[in-house]
């Protein structure tokens, strides 16, 4: 955005979980009463604009501080704003005198839907979703989930359709520029679109750019899925860490260019409809690293001598997810958790070795390996070649085989090491192929 723009930014994400378009212009008439914004971005999708009767925005609009900024007076939203003292000791003092208030999670009571909810490496909340639910990292749109999910809610509330208002006049009373961009999510409906095209024209009459994204395809590793809670249907309207790269990177050219050609004053220019097209992410070529941790991976991957060079490492799984894309999954979980240890970050690599030099069945042309999936004979692995086994374990959904369950009990089959795949939870093992006495 700052190449195109030929501009200085300093970007800020101030987004509020779960939170409704109305919640968000409260949010933001807060914000304009300490920052002086250049650009703000708002991004929706439609259920913006319905109010969820559970949510986290209801914090929000309930904390007594919020409603104290908000011009109604409290008390302890005073104390709240001008107090460090007062707010130290709501936090510490409620943990001192009463310890069992923190909560604790019992994973044994944990039920099938709650393992699926896919989860950040901090549940914070205010992370990026680095990884898929572990069943199906790759997978087709819900349809009928997400149309359940809209239709299940009461209407689009008159409050949400009043923020652009609210919007737009914080923009022209703050002097600063106001752009609705609509985000992609995997599953789209007709009632969705709906919204969406309703939200463009109800800004657009306002004066106010909406950068539409109905003509703009993203492959689908670019998303993971969330489950909706009343439904325990899918609904994949999040993006993975690197869906989140690939579009923020589309997303900063279009701004950018934006700028460059005073497109804000325009609501109808081209740059707000763009022309089909699909993204290509391009971290694959570095495996999700830096350029610098990539050069870590290739000297590892040169110095690598945990097995002969040029071995044949067979992976029998009938699922045949993309070696880079293993990696790159990988690479990307890496590269934000800086504080992985060093041992671990060097095992991740050599897993990373193993990934590219591993086939699966389609890549051998071995039609005797029909045999070996009934059997598990090590002697068919032999004729074929075949001295290395890899066999992924998936820990949250295990009946789905990827190994023939012999392999674990034939002693001809020497465990060598194991590897947790962090992105999916998995489990990896590398088994030595002997001989048969």
């Amino acid at each position: 955005m700052q190449n195109r723009a030929e501009l200085s930014l300093n970007c800020f994400n101030f987004a509020l979980m779960d939170a409704s378009a109305s919640t968000v212009a409260q949010l933001v008439s807060l914000l304009v009463q300490d920052y002086d914004f250049e650009l703000i971005i708002w991004g929706l999708q439609a259920h913006s604009f319905y109010s969820l009767a559970e949510s986290n925005e209801n914090y929000f609009s309930e904390s007594t501080w919020i409603q104290y900024r908000l011009g109604d007076f409290n008390f302890e939203g005073w104390l709240n704003e001008h107090s460090y003292l007062f707010r130290a000791l709501k936090i510490y003092l409620p943990l001192l005198y009463f310890p069992d208030s923190l909560i604790q999670v019992d994973a044994s009571a944990q039920t099938e839907r709650d393992r699926h909810v896919i989860k950040s490496p901090e549940e914070s909340g205010y992370n990026a979703i680095l990884t898929y639910r572990s069943s199906a990292p790759l997978f087709a749109p819900d349809e009928d989930a997400f149309v359940h999910y809209l239709t299940s809610l009461s209407a689009p509330s008159h409050a949400d359709w009043q923020a652009i208002d609210v919007m737009g006049q914080l923009s022209k009373d703050n002097n600063f520029r106001l752009v609705l961009v609509e985000f992609p999510t995997m599953a789209t409906d007709g009632s969705s679109r709906a919204v969406m095209a309703e939200a463009a024209a109800y800004a657009q009459a306002r004066g106010i750019p909406f950068l539409s994204t109905q003509t703009i395809g993203l492959p689908i590793t670019a998303y993971t899925d969330t489950v909706e809670s009343t439904t325990q249907h899918y609904i994949h309207n999040h993006f993975h860490v690197s869906g989140s790269i690939l579009f923020s990177g589309w997303l900063g050219t279009q701004i950018g260019d934006a700028f460059a050609n005073d497109a804000f004053d325009d609501v109808h220019h081209p740059l707000w409809t763009p022309s089909a097209q699909t993204l290509t992410p391009d971290y694959e070529a570095t495996l999700g690293f830096s350029r610098e941790h990539y050069q870590q991976y290739q000297t590892r991957q040169k110095a690598f001598t945990l097995l002969p060079a040029e071995t044949v490492i067979f992976n029998p799984s009938p699922v045949e997810l993309d070696r880079v894309f293993l990696q790159s999954n990988l690479g990307l979980l890496m590269e934000r958790q800086p504080e992985m240890p060093p041992d671990v970050w060097q095992e991740n690599l050599d897993l990373m070795v193993i990934f590219d030099r591993m086939r699966y069945r389609s890549e051998l042309d071995q039609p005797a390996l029909t045999g070996w999936y009934e059997s598990a004979d090590p002697v068919i692995l032999r004729a074929a070649g075949i001295t290395y086994l890899m066999c992924r374990q998936e820990s949250e959904v295990v009946t789905q085989l990827h190994c023939p369950p012999a392999v674990y009990e034939n002693p001809a089959y020497t465990a060598i090491r194991s590897w947790g795949y962090a992105p999916f939870s998995d489990q990896y093992h590398l088994f030595y192929v002997g001989m048969v006495p």
